[in-house]
C-alpha cells in the first residue's frame, strides 16, 4: 500500500505546481540527508532509553515520587496529590522543526532546490513533448524485428535465366567472330586474333 502512495506522489509531478514542491522537497532531502540520518539516530536512541526508563519502572527499581499534601481550612480537610502521567505526549517535541527550517534557510537549500526543481520540471516537460512529437504511428503489436543476418542467394531464378541467355548469345557471337576473323576472350579461353590486327 505504501508503494501505491509513493507512485501516486510520483504521478503528481505531471501537475506543474505540485511538481515544483516535489522537486524542492527531493532536493532538500538530498542536501540534508546526513543531518536527518543523525537526528533520527539520536531520537531513536533517546526514545529507546526513555521507553526502558519510563515504561518499565520496575526494570531499574525506581519508586514513583508523587507529592501529597494536606490542606486544612478550618471547616474542611483537603488532600492534594500530584500525579505524573508517563504516557502523556510532550508538546515541546515539535519545537525542533523550526530550528531545522532555519538551518536549511541559512544554508541556501531552499533557493538551490527551487532552481533545480524548475530546471528538472522544464527538462521533464521537454522530454514528454519530444516523446509525443516523435510518435508517427500507433502500434498495437510490437514491430517485426530486423533480421540479424543478411542472406545472399547465389543461384536465384533470374540469375539462372540471365546465365542461359548469355550462353545462347555467346554461341551467336562466336559465329560472327569466325566470319569476320576477330577473336575475343570468352569463358577464360584466349582465342587467336585476326592477322591484320
Amino acid at each position: 500500500m505504501l508503494l501505491l502512495w509513493f507512485e501516486l506522489i510520483l504521478y503528481l509531478q505531471l501537475i506543474s505546481e505540485l511538481a515544483k514542491y516535489i522537486y524542492i522537497m527531493l532536493n532538500i532531502l538530498k542536501e540534508i540527508w546526513i543531518f536527518l540520518a543523525f537526528m533520527i539516530l539520536v531520537i531513536a536512541g533517546l526514545a529507546h532509553s526513555f521507553l526502558l526508563l519510563l515504561q518499565y519502572p520496575d526494570f531499574i527499581n525506581i519508586t514513583e515520587l508523587t507529592s501529597l499534601s494536606t490542606l486544612y481550612t478550618g471547616d474542611s480537610n483537603f488532600k492534594i496529590q500530584k500525579d505524573f502521567d508517563r504516557t502523556e505526549d510532550n508538546p515541546s517535541k515539535l519545537s525542533n522543526y523550526f530550528t531545522k527550517h532555519v538551518y536549511c534557510f541559512y544554508r541556501g537549500v531552499y533557493s538551490n532546490a527551487f532552481e533545480k526543481g524548475r530546471v528538472a520540471l522544464l527538462r521533464f516537460r521537454a522530454v514528454s513533448i519530444s516523446d509525443y512529437e516523435a510518435l508517427d504511428e500507433i502500434y498495437f503489436y510490437p514491430p517485426t524485428p530486423e533480421p540479424e543476418y543478411i542472406y545472399y542467394i547465389g543461384k536465384s531464378k533470374s540469375h539462372e535465366n540471365w546465365d542461359e541467355n548469355v550462353k545462347k548469345l555467346d554461341k551467336a557471337y562466336s559465329k560472327i567472330e569466325e566470319i569476320e576473323g576477330t577473336s575475343v576472350k570468352l569463358n577464360n579461353e584466349v582465342v587467336e586474333l585476326d592477322k591484320q590486327s
